[in-house]
C-alpha cells in the first residue's frame, strides 16, 4: 500500500537550488570538447553531429539529487573539476 504524503512536510531543498558552479562546468565542457585526451579514443571513430554536453548532464543530474547541504569541494571532486586531463586517462 502507498503512503499518502504528508502536506504540511516542506519538500527538501536540493544543492541544484541553492548553487551551481557555472563556471567550472563551462571550463569543463570547453576542456571536454577541445581536448582529445580527455576523452577516449573511440569517440573519435565517428563524429556525431549533435553535440552532447556531458559535463553539464553530469553536473545538472548530480546536483539535482543531492541535499542543499552536501560538501561542495567533494561534489566538485565528483565532477572531476580539479582533476588534470593526464590524470583522467590513468
Amino acid at each position: 500500500m502507498m503512503a499518502t504524503p504528508d502536506p504540511s512536510a516542506t519538500p527538501r531543498r536540493l544543492l541544484i537550488e541553492d548553487w551551481m558552479p557555472a563556471r567550472a562546468v563551462g571550463i569543463e565542457s570547453l576542456r571536454e570538447r577541445i581536448s582529445p585526451q580527455a576523452m577516449p579514443p573511440y569517440n573519435y571513430i565517428h563524429v556525431w553531429w549533435a553535440r552532447r554536453p556531458l559535463a553539464v548532464s553530469r553536473a545538472a543530474v548530480l546536483l539535482s539529487l543531492l541535499p542543499a547541504d552536501a560538501d561542495r569541494t567533494l561534489v566538485e571532486r565528483l565532477l572531476g573539476f580539479m582533476i588534470p586531463a593526464k590524470d583522467l586517462l590513468a
